[in-house]
């Protein structure tokens, strides 16, 4: 079963810092997905920094209703070594 996200972080380039209830941090890009009138609205910086956690902490959305889903976050996402 996959943790609960606890935080969201806009970075540069599109990505996201994921922080999940268990301590586990993991990086996910956007890029692959700006495409089109509605994705492509992520492509604005400030707008991209409006990223919030839905309701339920299972995945992130945008105010537009831009979201992806929980398990493309965790699985698609690269671990943060936290050596």
């Amino acid at each position: 079963m996959r943790p609960m996200l606890q935080n969201v972080v806009a970075l540069d380039d599109l990505r996201l810092l994921l922080t999940y209830e268990s301590g586990e941090q993991r990086v996910f890009s956007m890029k692959p997905y700006i495409k089109g009138d509605f994705f492509g609205e992520l492509s604005c910086p400030a707008y991209f920094k409006q990223v919030s956690i839905a309701h339920g902490g299972d995945c992130v959305v945008w105010p537009h209703g831009q979201d992806m889903s929980p398990e493309d976050l965790y699985e698609m996402s690269t671990p943060i070594d936290s050596r």
